[in-house]
């Protein structure tokens, strides 16, 4: 081989090296006011995309320069939202101090790819013992062509490009998730006040010594609200507080998917929403990303259960967390997830039987069959159907969704919010006495309370 041509070889393979350390180290990720956002650039076509997890993205060509972009939005501070709105921000002066963020932010990234590009050209090529003026000379060239093409993007940059997008993903429903959402967003304020309504009056008669028919009067009972897949559902979040207030809860147990896909947006929404005006145990399900848990478990007044036990107003509380949580997917390969459940379930239920809970609490009920006879109630959610029945000793309860979404997409039905009471003696040991098992459908206006005597012999 001619050395001309070993020399021509290692400068095409630094430069193609090069290329590839830009597209991997040309990011940033930075504040942008209330939100973050995260930059990548990328050789491509001259195309601008602007990614929303979890609804999806719209790219437009915006450029000549063969330079892609990415926008990500990475998280939203709601509260400094919320602040801005009721300050009548932003205006001309904010508008402008973002802009500014956003091209330090832009410029950082690309930068870094330049600087990366130019650090593995120049590395490749002294690794194969080229000249050092060859070397400065192809790296230099390198660079500046980078930053041509940057500054090419940046002057050509036509924002008017984006009123004939293309939509990626989840928005590519855009035309009947609309609809859906304006349909139900018609009636939130007339739902809301339904359920709270619901609540006073469902608590004011079943908690009347009259109709109470198990373990004497309301007031001599410790209470437990059991909610699940609230999927962040405002009404099913305002029903689920109601429920809480009106029938005087020591506590409330969600068995998980308290969001949607688990990403960190949804996570400050989570933040920004969850009551915590009484202690809430949760127990992760299939949608609640490791992001969401943290976020979880930093609050006060929250206690997140993953494989561990927790006691509030004297009960014990075992809870098993879905194992789809420990990672970023959102729903399980469905061939493999009764295995994984029952492996999962035959170790915890080991532990289990050391100390008996008052109450074990699960997301999936493909993991409840291990836990038969371990604790008085079982409680599980995932499939959004309440259920109820007695076997082995123990009382299986699903909730059902206190979400009241149906995800068989935006044309699908409306289902019902469902939440479920627990009454328990005041004496020690406590005894399970009674069950109420609460449905609200906001829009065919039926609301119904089942109850369920859960000691017969107690009964006056």
């Amino acid at each position: 081989m001619s050395r001309w041509l070993k020399e021509s070889l290692v400068v095409a393979a630094a430069v193609l090296l090069a290329v590839v350390a830009f597209a991997l180290s040309a990011q940033s990720v930075f504040s942008l006011g209330p939100v973050t956002v995260s930059a990548d650039f990328g050789p491509g076509a001259g195309a601008t995309t602007l990614a929303l997890p979890p609804f999806g993205s719209v790219d437009a060509r915006t450029h000549d320069a063969p330079v892609r972009v990415e926008l990500r939005l990475e998280d939203v501070a709601i509260t400094e939202i919320e602040r801005w709105v009721a300050e009548g921000v932003p205006n001309g002066d904010t508008l402008e101090s973002l802009q500014h963020q956003l091209t330090i932010g832009l410029v950082q990234a690309y930068g870094l790819g330049v600087l990366a590009a130019a650090l593995t050209c120049a590395l490749v090529m002294l690794a194969a013992r080229s000249r050092l003026r060859r070397t400065v000379l192809v790296t230099a060239l390198l660079s500046a062509a980078l930053v041509a093409m940057g500054a090419w993007g940046m002057l050509g940059f036509d924002v008017n490009a984006f009123t004939e997008p293309t939509y990626h993903g989840a928005i590519s429903y855009a035309p009947g998730l609309i609809t859906t959402v304006q349909e139900r967003l018609v009636d939130v304020g007339a739902l809301q006040q339904k359920v709270r309504d619901v609540a006073g009056d469902l608590a004011s008669y079943y908690g009347t010594p009259q109709v109470f028919a198990a373990g004497g009067a309301m007031p001599g009972t410790i209470r437990v609200l059991h909610i699940s897949d609230t999927h962040l559902d405002p009404v099913g979040g305002a029903l689920a507080s109601q429920l809480a207030e009106a029938f005087d809860v020591a506590f409330v147990i969600h068995t998980g998917d308290i969001n949607i896909y688990g990403t960190s947006v949804e996570a400050s929404a989570v933040v920004a929403t969850v009551d915590r005006s009484r202690p809430l145990v949760f127990v992760p399900g299939n949608h609640d990303s490791p992001e969401i848990i943290r976020v979880l478990s930093a609050l006060d007044n929250v206690t997140v259960l993953q494989d561990s036990f927790t006691t509030v107003a004297g009960l014990r509380v075992f809870g098993v967390p879905d194992p789809v949580s420990r990672g970023f997917d959102v729903e399980p390969d469905k061939d493999q997830m009764e295995e994984l459940a029952a492996e999962a379930a035959d170790v915890l239920s080991s532990n289990v039987a050391s100390e008996a809970p008052d109450i074990i609490a699960l997301h999936n009920p493909a993991m409840e069959e291990p836990f038969a006879g371990a604790a008085p109630i079982v409680l599980s959610g995932h499939t959004h159907s309440p259920r109820l029945y007695f076997r082995d000793d123990t009382w299986w309860l699903n909730a059902g969704t206190t979400g009241g979404i149906a995800f068989g997409g935006p044309e699908g039905p409306h289902t019902a919010y469902t939440a479920a009471v627990l009454y328990y003696s005041s004496a020690t040991p406590h005894q399970l006495l009674a069950i109420d098992r609460i449905e609200v459908n906001g829009v065919t206006h039926e609301t119904s309370l089942r109850r369920t005597v859960t000691q017969p012999t107690t009964v006056p």
